[in-house]
């Protein structure tokens, strides 16, 4: 993980801040390290997440409904493989499929995740990181196009309808589970400025980067994400 850690750091530095990578960074640094073969990243949108697999030496396509998304990431990274479109546009088989904050927008999920179901091969994988706590839905959620935020079981028996066995799930981002209850339930406001807080703090953002990387080897049990790991 460190050498993915640093070389993706290098390679996309007009994407982190000043102070250092952002949690979202973080997840996709973990997410690429899991991931094998041949790979489908579903909702690519920059494109990051794709560079990043690129540079670990994976083969990895992707496919973006939004047409402006696309082409800024292929303006970003031009060695990248992105196409407009959704899940149907992917041909052939794939050894990992990923969906890295992507199944919260859709409104009839289950479909997609039968569909990605049918497009790996025997044995591959499917990785999944989704807001966690329905609970916590709010202002911000509507606003970012958020059909729902999950429960670990809610998770589960949506993978295991569509046909995946369930071999690893965990919560992520514990750090930011008490922020966000606390702008978006009891001050009523953006939990994102909170964020904007931090990320304008170089020691802040530095401490923060230093979590992450442990969280990323590490479940606390609790966490303001899901990150779920299903096998066909």
């Amino acid at each position: 993980m460190e050498d993915l850690y640093e070389t993706s750091k290098r390679a996309i530095s007009n994407q982190y801040s000043q102070y250092g990578i952002s949690y979202r960074h973080n997840l996709m640094l973990m997410i690429a390290g899991w991931s094998e073969g041949k790979v489908l990243d579903l909702g690519c949108g920059d494109g990051t997440l794709l560079e990043i697999m690129r540079l670990k030496g994976l083969e990895a396509v992707g496919v973006e409904p939004n047409i402006r998304m696309v082409k800024l990431a292929k303006k970003r990274y031009p060695m990248v493989k992105v196409k407009q479109g959704d899940i149907d546009k992917a041909k052939g088989k794939y050894d990992t499929i990923t969906l890295t904050g992507v199944l919260e927008h859709i409104k009839y999920d289950e479909s997609v995740l039968k569909k990605a179901y049918t497009k790996l091969n025997t044995g591959g994988q499917i990785i999944i990181t989704v807001p966690a706590h329905p609970n916590l839905y709010g202002k911000k959620d509507r606003g970012g196009g958020h059909y729902r935020r999950y429960s670990k079981k809610q998770l589960i028996s949506k993978l295991e309808k569509a046909g995946f066995k369930v071999l690893h799930l965990r919560y992520w981002n514990l750090i930011g589970l008490i922020p966000y209850f606390i702008f978006e339930k009891l001050l009523m406001r953006d939990p994102t400025k909170a964020s904007n807080v931090v990320r304008s703090n170089r020691f802040v953002m530095r401490m923060v980067n230093s979590w992450f990387k442990i969280e990323n080897k590490i479940s606390f049990g609790m966490g303001l994400g899901i990150i779920a790991v299903g096998f066909k």
